[in-house]
Formats: structure tokens, C-alpha cells, sequence
């Protein structure tokens, strides 16, 4: 597949994927840092591990996933009759169609680390807690400043709660948490402007912002700044693709989850591997 050109004939570099020893370097690097840090950076730690591991397990793009809604996500179980559940995520729309509608599906991970039912769940569970306290408290008639303080302390109860449990246990055996509303956007900004709590505007997470809160991430992770420079939005989609392609997995499976409609597509990002993940030399017997 030929790159794009700029406009001045320069073709762009690549965007580096973020690998499967990427990613579980980047949550264990964040929740270090939030277990030394304060009840914001726990915050901040629960939301951006979610958006991590959910971002490359999903394969989607960042607009997809930053448009994701908490009427969009529900548990579904093996029709087949096994005991296999998945969360399943509606993508509304996508850049190649905007009337389309495809499902992109979360399983349970080995390691509850990196397990993106864990995670996500984590994070629906803060934003449901802040969200229905607001709504209480305003429902009661309380001043904007007294809701903004319950919220806290609900939250911060919460994060508690929730940093009291074994890590190295999974804790995916919930259901999904009740919004009062469908339409409320699961990724939400964490800033000054809104006392660094999951502000319910109305408006989720730009895809312009993932791209930064990965780059920040990853200088905080370690990673080599000619790397970082090369971090985009699209790392994790393409992280989930090579990986997947390098491990052996069919295209047309990744397909189903990536969304994409060519085979020659998918296979690209095995050609922009590594050398050392599909090198003959692995392969000899010596």
C-alpha cells in the first residue's frame, strides 16, 4: 500500500505502534505513578490505562473511540452456549462510512493488569459515581460548589475501594454500571478547568487529546524520544494490527475487530514489523 505524500511531495513517517511489551510497560509505569501520587493521579491513572489497554484491544480508530457512549457498550454471551462473555462496543459511524454501524468486542484478558474488561469497568464505575452524585445533589438543590465536593468525595471513596483489591486478581465479574443517560460520553477530560474530575459537559474526549495523554505517558514510561516523537493517535490501532500480524493471527479475524474492508490493508502493517518479529532465522533449528 503506497504512503500518503504531503503536499510538498514528502512522504510522512510512519506513526511507531505501540506493541503488546509497549502497553503492559505503560500501565505498569502509570500505576506506579498514580500509587505514588494523589487522588487526581489516581484519577487520571483510571481513565488513561482504560483508554490505553480498551484502544489497542479494540483496534479502532481514535475518533471511534473517542466518540464511544455508555448506551454503546453491553455484556454479550456466547451464543454457541460456552460461558465466554464480551463487552461490545457500537461504533457509530467511522471515517470511511458515517451511516454505518459495526461492534468491535473486549474479551477478558490472562493478566488482570492489562485486561480491558477490568480497566473499562473501572473507569465506567468513576465517571457513573461522579455523574449520579452531581445529579443528586443538584436534584436536591444544592449550590454547584457543594455538588462539585460530593462528587469528590464519592469518587475519592471509590478509588479507595478500588485500590484496596488484589491487582493480581481480576475483577471483571460485574455488570456494566447504570448512566442515567445513553448519551453520556465515556472519556472525559481531567483538567484544572473542571477540578480535575470526570466533567460531565456533555462533550467526550477529543481524538486530537489521546495522542498527547499517549506521548506524556510514554516520556513518563521511558520510551526514547525519537519514539515518542513518532507516537499518533493511530499507534495503538496499529499496535493491535502488527502485533497480531507477527503473532500469527489470520487477517480476515483481525478484520473483524479493526473494521477494515481489505485484506491487503491489514497485511501492510506485518510488512512494517520489526524485522526480528518475521525473520527467517527465528525459524532455524540450531
Amino acid at each position: 500500500m503506497a504512503k500518503r505524500r504531503s503536499a510538498a511531495g514528502q512522504v510522512p513517517e510512519r506513526a511507531d505502534a505501540l506493541l503488546a511489551d509497549d502497553l503492559r510497560a505503560l500501565v505498569d509505569s502509570i500505576s506506579a505513578r498514580a500509587a505514588a501520587g494523589d487522588w487526581k493521579a489516581h484519577i487520571a491513572a483510571c481513565r488513561d490505562i482504560a483508554l490505553i489497554v480498551v484502544g489497542f484491544c479494540s483496534a479502532r480508530r481514535r475518533s471511534e473511540i473517542a466518540a464511544i457512549q455508555f448506551g454503546d457498550l453491553r455484556i454479550v454471551s456466547d451464543e454457541a452456549g460456552s460461558k465466554e462473555q464480551w463487552i461490545t462496543m457500537r461504533i457509530r459511524g467511522s471515517r470511511t462510512s458515517l451511516t454505518s454501524v459495526a461492534y468491535a468486542q473486549l474479551p477478558r484478558s490472562r493478566d488482570s493488569r492489562y485486561c480491558p474488561w477490568c480497566r473499562l469497568l473501572d473507569w465506567l464505575m468513576v465517571v457513573t459515581v461522579h455523574d449520579n452524585t452531581i445529579r443528586t445533589a443538584k436534584d436536591h438543590g444544592e449550590p454547584e460548589d457543594q455538588q462539585v465536593r460530593a462528587a469528590r468525595r464519592s469518587v475519592i471513596r471509590l478509588l479507595d475501594n478500588l485500590s484496596d483489591r488484589d491487582p493480581q486478581l481480576h475483577h471483571c465479574d460485574r455488570e456494566l454500571p447504570v448512566h442515567r443517560r445513553a448519551t453520556a460520553p465515556v472519556w472525559r477530560a481531567l483538567a484544572k478547568s473542571t477540578r480535575y474530575l470526570p466533567a460531565d459537559t456533555g462533550h467526550p474526549l477529543t481524538d486530537q487529546t489521546i495522542p498527547l495523554i499517549l506521548k506524556k505517558r510514554c516520556q513518563e514510561a521511558g520510551f526514547d524520544s525519537a519514539r515518542i516523537a513518532r507516537i499518533s493517535g493511530h499507534s495503538l490501532r496499529s499496535g493491535f494490527i502488527t502485533q497480531a500480524r507477527a503473532d500469527g493471527i489470520a487477517s480476515e479475524d483481525i478484520k473483524r475487530q479493526s473494521g477494515h474492508k481489505r485484506t491487503d490493508t491489514v497485511d501492510h502493517y506485518y510488512d512494517s514489523a520489526p524485522s526480528y518479529h518475521k525473520n527467517a532465522a527465528n525459524q532455524l533449528q540450531l
